[in-house]
């Protein structure tokens, strides 16, 4: 029995499509500039790989467009998702695409529970709401992005201390240290429970050490805290303690 074996013939470069390439690459005035292919015919759509099968004479028509580099950056004490359309970008796990030149892209931020989106900055956005940029250059966009506390403000005679309270910081201040190029810190007695894990002095002394390291990585002072050294049984938890950290969480957002 014979098979056949159907040869599959590889699409060929031209001299006028690297022609096209060369003005397109000479009119922008940038020799790293990218290109996104779009390819149509032959069965071909999009800009992935055309493959066709030679069962007869085919026409591929491959567009070369000028793209550039759009990045989101999440900055804050606060997680969330920052999606773009046309899509492309997922911040989260994709944070950094190409689209055609002058396309007009809008991203949309969505924070996480516990979170709240504060800001974006960088491509001439600002606000809260929707971000829309025209591609005429490569082009970075930062998303701010704020951990909801519990009981703020805290109200002094009123508020009690609670384990919550360390337990968000804790998380917005390793959301910090990640967004910083941070490894997260482990904690003291590292799940607080409510109503039966006490608030002690070391919690208090382990925020404030892992939150210096990210003013420290932004080569920013130190803040300063109400009773600076907190002496086991002997220092009494307030509210000030608590609140100064947070004060100082959104001061590095």
């Amino acid at each position: 029995m014979n098979t056949a074996v159907q040869e599959i013939q590889p699409l060929v470069f031209t001299d006028s499509a690297a022609v096209k390439v060369r003005e397109l690459i000479n009119e922008e005035g940038n020799d790293a500039l990218m290109l996104r292919v779009f390819i149509s015919g032959g069965g071909c759509s999009g800009t992935g790989t055309c493959t066709v099968t030679m069962t007869a004479n085919i026409t591929v028509t491959a567009t070369f467009n000028p793209a550039f580099t759009l990045t989101v950056t999440k900055a804050g004490s606060g997680d969330g998702t920052v999606t773009s359309s046309p899509s492309g970008i997922t911040c989260g796990s994709s944070c950094s695409t190409t689209f055609d030149r002058n396309s007009s892209v809008t991203l949309s931020a969505g924070a996480d529970s516990g979170s709240t989106f504060s800001a974006w900055s960088g491509g001439g956005c600002g606000g809260t709401g929707t971000c829309t940029v025209t591609m005429n250059g490569n082009i970075t966009v930062k998303a701010t992005l704020s951990k909801a506390f519990t009981d703020d403000p805290l109200s002094a005679q009123v508020t009690l201390v609670k384990a919550a309270h360390i337990t968000e910081l804790r998380q917005a201040i390793n959301t910090l240290r990640s967004n910083n190029s941070l490894s997260a810190i482990t904690f003291t007695d590292s799940t607080l429970t409510a109503g039966a894990t006490s608030v002690q002095t070391v919690h208090i002394m382990d925020l404030r050490s892992a939150l210096n390291g990210v003013y420290d990585a932004l080569s920013r002072a130190r803040p300063t805290y109400t009773d600076s050294t907190l002496t086991g049984s002997q220092t009494v938890i307030k509210k000030a303690h608590i609140q100064e950290i947070r004060s100082a969480v959104r001061g590095v957002e």
